[in-house]
C-alpha cells in the first residue's frame, strides 16, 4: 500500500458541500474535536469506534453526529466522500484488520485527523472574507 502521506487523492476536495466525512475512532480524545468541528463547517459528519461512548461523546449527540459502535464494511458507503481516521490505526498495519478502513483505502480520499483539521484550517481561511 502507499504511504497515506505520499498518496496524492488524500486531499480535500475543492468543494465542500454536502461532503460526507466518516470518523474512524470517533470517541478519541483528539478525532473528536475535529469531527465536531467539521460538523459545524457543514460537512455530513458520522462515525465509529469500538467504544458505544467516551468522554466527549455528549458533544457529538449534541450536535446530531451519528456513532456506530464497532468496524463494518458497510460504514464506507457509495456517498461517502472521505475517511478521517487516528494515525494509531496506522500503527503496525492495525488497519488492515478493520474492514471499513481496506475498503476506505481502495475506494475513497483517507486523511489522518490532523492532515484534515490543517487542510480544512487552510480551505476555510483562504475563502474567509
Amino acid at each position: 500500500m502507499e504511504s497515506i502521506q505520499n498518496n496524492k487523492k488524500n486531499k480535500l476536495p475543492e468543494n465542500l458541500s454536502g461532503v460526507h466525512i466518516h470518523f474512524v475512532g470517533i470517541n478519541g480524545s483528539g478525532i473528536v474535536g475535529v469531527a465536531c468541528i467539521a460538523k459545524t463547517r457543514g460537512y455530513n459528519v458520522t462515525g465509529c469506534d469500538m467504544n458505544a461512548t467516551g468522554p466527549y461523546s455528549h458533544q457529538l449527540t449534541k450536535l446530531g453526529i451519528s456513532v456506530e459502535t464497532g468496524h463494518n464494511e458497510n460504514h464506507v458507503t457509495e456517498n461517502t466522500d472521505m475517511v478521517v481516521l487516528s494515525p494509531a490505526l496506522l500503527f503496525k498495519d492495525k488497519y488492515k484488520s478493520i474492514p471499513e478502513l481496506v475498503k476506505a483505502f481502495e475506494t475513497k480520499t483517507v486523511l489522518k485527523w490532523q492532515q484534515f483539521l490543517g487542510d480544512s484550517q487552510r480551505l476555510f481561511c483562504s475563502t474567509y472574507p
